[in-house]
């Protein structure tokens, strides 16, 4: 027996009823039981469409603002994030008009995240999201309501960074010569992966030991000290493996030399932590580590480089 069309997208067949509707060029298919009525079919069918079908943004809205927003900012580093944690905002309030966003509203949002088990870092990104869209739109100098609110207090800094020796350790076990290259340029300049790949033979001088490093953002660049990865980065050209590459798969490589150094494991990223950790252990000022590490603000350095216990102890005996 063939199903027979009793309305628009809703068939009868042999075995109950099936609803077949196209949204945005998908086929969206469910079956329901003989038990089903008409109308219950045509409720879930509506339903759904409107569910599944995107909606106009109307203009003058929070989702709106978040549009130009975005458009905006699409070349910062960071750009997925601050898409998803405006996102979090836009689900709750896109189709009010910004400036229904009061401080009110704002303290008890934040407070329901916290409430449900997020994390103060968690609730303090979604925060910083909001509040650089006000700036990026309105300016600077104008109204933003989420000024009145102040961040989370953030716990103490986790020290992810390495002795640069268990680094080294590790890095020796690492079997793909590309994959290992590229580690070690990141271990002993203290690079983000990304910046990484945008490095070209042009902007690295291995006689002066010095990088200029292209900005996401289309800045000017910044100069960092090269010198200890001037090995690497000739090991780096040897094996042709500047560009892009996964991050993903160096973490699993790094993961198995981990292994068999018998280290325990730890992220790419860390490589940056150990690096600038490094840097302040020998005795680097805390402004040189933001400038090497690309930090606009200081208090993300302190994360990164926390305060060395023995270097203060022996700048007190020196003092003495």
């Amino acid at each position: 027996m063939a199903d027979k069309r009793v309305d628009r997208g809703i068939y009868k067949t042999p075995y109950g009823y099936r609803v077949r509707i196209r949204i945005h060029k998908r086929l969206h298919t469910k079956r329901f039981p003989p038990t089903h009525t008409l109308d219950a079919l045509r409720r879930w069918r509506d339903d759904h469409t409107r569910a599944h079908r995107k909606k106009k943004t109307a203009r003058g809205t929070l989702a709106k603002d978040a549009e130009a927003y975005l458009a905006a900012v699409k070349g910062m580093p960071t750009f997925a994030d601050r898409k998803h944690a405006l996102d979090q905002w836009t689900n709750r309030y896109g189709d009010e008009p910004r400036w229904m966003l009061t401080p009110e509203v704002i303290r008890t949002q934040l407070a329901a995240w916290k409430a449900s088990g997020l994390a103060n870092n968690t609730v303090n990104h979604r925060r910083t999201a909001l509040s650089h869209l006000f700036t990026v739109l309105d300016g600077k100098n104008e109204y933003n309501p989420v000024r009145e609110i102040p961040p989370y207090p953030l716990p103490p800094p986790i020290r992810r960074g390495l002795p640069m020796r268990i680094v080294v350790k590790v890095l020796k076990k690492i079997q793909g010569p590309k994959t290992r290259a590229r580690l070690e340029v990141l271990a002993w300049t203290g690079l983000r992966p990304s910046e990484l790949m945008r490095l070209t033979p042009g902007l690295v001088d291995t006689k002066r030991g010095v990088a200029l490093v292209p900005t996401a953002k289309g800045g000017p660049p910044r100069e960092i000290a090269f010198r200890l990865a001037v090995p690497a980065w000739k090991k780096l050209l040897k094996a042709d493996a500047l560009g892009k590459f996964s991050p993903q798969s160096a973490r699993k490589q790094l993961h198995r030399a981990c292994k068999a150094a018998k280290v325990p494991p730890f992220r790419v990223y860390d490589l940056r932590h150990s690096f600038l950790s490094a840097l302040r252990q020998h005795g680097a000022d805390l402004s040189d580590v933001q400038a090497q590490a690309g930090h606009s603000d200081i208090a993300l350095t302190r994360r990164y480089a926390p305060t060395i216990t023995a270097k203060l102890r022996k700048a007190v005996r020196q003092l003495g």
